[in-house]
């Protein structure tokens, strides 16, 4: 409450002592004096902050606040390029001040946030991160000014890959709002097709699924959620995430799963059910809760709990090449990863008070993910059968060949590489023999139909052009 009362000067430094100014102190020198006193460009945002909170103080003194607005520009300009987001803040901060003083001009060459957006693109991510809501909905405000009219839709739509669900929806909203819900809607449509959206990205479409994002919501999402939960549970790091909104979405709202089935093919209603089951994203409690959930709606599925559809001597076709990263990557988690994650363990265990120690509880969780990681791998490596890929059968689409497909009714040709189970590359055109499409394509001959689902659950037919060996 001190730092509130300008009577008092309150230090940095909880050694140094308080200071009472005069008694007829004027408030608004201050307020001015504690801006000038701040030493980093947050403490200036709140000394601005400060002033406008007490902007009665100075009634009879507003060319005070004129020269302030010309410092505080001067600042923000000169610690732009060292402190991008308080610099940035300082200046939302100043044009509030601004529209607080009565018949003021700003100045011709005065720097705005549009200047800076345009100029600092490289920020852009991170300063979303890192304002709050109201600052945020600002910054989008300055998009059409900082890029213009026809390219700020577009650039605003290149952050939501590094963006958290907050701001892919304040993003969403105004693009809705500024009628360019089809530029947002095509955006969302082709990163499902790429797989290229984030967990919040998918997040999003969940939490919209009856609003902005409908047209977006199918049975195939459920995949999607699904495959990005698995490639979330470890970062590059191999540390565990703190949060992730997509998985809490999907163990807290009851109604997310079985909307996300509806409608939905056995096949694909197994295919998530089984992944369901075996997710290290999620508790062995919840994990119940959520697969409880699909069974109520489908009975069918419920043989899964029991290991009834494990195929355990089944082989996995594997490229040799895959297969030695495999091995590489289990040596590592065994040799190293798991030893480190025991020593993390003992030592967030020295913390003490276990119930609210989250060193410890991360560490047991990550543990969790290894011990889970290991068994699969075990598992994967034992059932693995290595190959070159040589004298593949072309008279059919079989693994390791090359599989050419024309549209049935226009478009472009598409053309797939069928390789073993941990040999996808989308962005190659490989994919894994296991995967919805490997699947859909094996054993047809040229001349053959296919039809693929796309995001949106609709079909597109295409005919099999031709069929050559990937290692002639």
């Amino acid at each position: 409450k001190l730092r509130d009362d300008v009577q008092f000067v309150v230090p940095a430094k909880r050694t140094d002592p308080l200071e009472l100014r005069e008694e007829n102190f004027d408030p608004s020198e201050g307020l001015i004096e504690d801006f000038k006193n701040a030493r980093v460009l947050r403490a200036k945002v709140k000394a601005v902050e400060a002033i406008i909170k007490d902007i009665g103080a100075f009634k009879d003194n507003q060319e005070k606040l004129e020269e302030l607005v010309g410092e505080i520009s001067e600042i923000a300009r000169k610690g732009v390029k060292i402190q991008f987001v308080p610099a940035v803040e300082l200046i939302l901060i100043r044009e509030e001040l601004q529209s607080k003083l009565k018949k003021y001009e700003a100045s011709e060459g005065q720097i705005t946030v549009a200047a800076i957006l345009a100029e600092n693109e490289e920020g852009l991510a991170g300063l979303f991160e890192e304002l709050s809501l109201t600052r945020l909905r600002q910054i989008l405000k300055s998009f059409s000014e900082a890029f213009g009219e026809e390219n700020w839709g577009d650039k605003m739509l290149s952050l939501v890959p590094d963006c958290n669900l907050r701001s892919i929806t304040e993003i969403a909203n105004v693009l809705n709002s500024s009628e360019k819900k089809s530029l947002l809607i095509g955006y969302m449509q082709n990163s499902l097709q790429q797989r290229a959206l984030s967990s919040d990205g998918l997040a999003w479409i969940c939490r919209e699924r009856k609003g902005l994002a409908e047209s977006l919501f199918s049975p195939n999402l459920s995949l999607s959620v699904m495959s990005s939960l698995e490639a979330d549970q470890l970062n590059e790091e191999g540390a565990v995430r703190a949060a992730n909104r997509l998985r809490d979405l999907v163990a807290d709202d009851r109604e997310l799963i079985p909307d996300l089935i509806e409608g939905a093919n056995i096949n694909i209603i197994r295919n998530f059910s089984s992944r369901l089951i075996n997710s290290a994203s999620f508790d062995e409690l919840t994990r119940k809760s959520l697969v409880a959930r699909v069974i109520k709606l489908h009975p069918e599925v419920q043989d899964l709990l029991s290991g009834g559809d494990k195929k355990e001597d089944e082989v996995v076709i594997v490229s040799e090449e895959s297969l030695a990263k495999r091995k590489e990557a289990y040596d590592k988690l065994v040799k190293e990863e798991i030893p480190q994650n025991r020593e993390d363990i003992k030592i967030a265990r020295s913390y003490g008070d276990l119930r609210e120690n989250f060193e410890y509880k991360s560490a047991k969780e990550y543990q969790r993910v290894l011990m889970k990681r290991q068994g699969d791998w075990e598992r994967d490596l034992k059932l693995a059968q290595p190959t070159d890929f040589s004298n593949a059968d072309t008279s059919k689409a079989s693994i390791g060949t090359v599989v050419q497909l024309n549209p049935a009714e226009g478009g472009e040709s598409l053309c797939y590489t069928i390789l073993g189970a941990w040999d996808s590359d989308p962005d190659k055109g490989i994919i894994a023999y296991l995967s919805e499409r490997g699947a859909e394509i094996l054993e047809k001959a040229v001349g053959d139909s296919v039809e693929f689902k796309t995001a949106e659950g609709k079909a597109e037919a295409y005919k099999i052009a031709s069929i050559t060996a990937y290692n002639a």
